[in-house]
């Protein structure tokens, strides 16, 4: 796992590191093309085993318009419509799903989700928390309205563009319950400062 880590990082971040300002680059943006949006970016490894969430804040944007417009959101909350202030949704691991989707549990999910959880809350006040059997997309999509920052630590169905959360009823096959529609999150993210999805795939 770590050599792959290290691979990615020696194909993917170690040609342009003199673009960048070497490894002092504080922040960096980077908008991955088609299947480099699977890549974990974070946790790429450098020839000293450091990961690049060590060495720089990262962004990670599906187009340079979206970018632009999270770009807008904060300087929106810099001057004062502060967004961080209002509550935070942090989701971890919805078990249990579809079983038509063939994914296990997350085994670390909830925990790193009770990280995510402990440092909003003590950043930003409010945080609602939901996990496991709770985490359905009724109760999920109700939550992220008007959220501030969300975490979401799930799996993903990359041709449906859905994230997987708990279901009700497995036994029952209902394709619009299987999993969350991304437009769910897009419409939501009009009122969001932040998003951060770690989506196993």
């Amino acid at each position: 796992e770590d050599r792959r880590l290290q691979q990615l990082y020696d194909i993917l971040i170690r040609p342009v590191l003199a673009y960048l300002g070497g490894a002092d680059a504080e922040e960096l943006l980077i908008i991955p093309d088609g299947r480099l949006s699977l890549v974990p970016w974070a946790a790429l490894k450098d020839e000293h085993n450091h990961y690049m969430a060590e060495y720089h804040t990262l962004q990670i944007a599906p187009s340079v318009l979206v970018a632009r417009f999270l770009e807008t959101r904060s300087e929106h909350t810099k001057r004062g419509h502060c967004a961080a202030r209002r509550r935070s949704v942090v989701v971890a691991n919805p078990w249990p799903v579809h079983p038509v989707h063939g994914v296990e549990s997350l085994k670390y999910g909830e925990e790193e989700a009770s990280c995510v959880a402990e440092t909003l809350r003590e950043c930003c006040g409010e945080v609602d928390f939901v996990q496991g059997a709770d985490a359905t997309k009724v109760r999920v999509a109700n939550m992220l309205m008007d959220a501030g920052w969300v975490h979401m630590a799930c799996h993903g169905l990359l041709d449906e563009q859905a994230l997987v959360l708990a279901c009700d009823a497995c036994s029952v096959v209902n394709a619009d319950e299987e999993g969350m529609a991304a437009q769910i999150v897009d419409n939501s993210m009009l009122s969001m400062n932040h998003v951060q999805e770690h989506v196993c795939l």
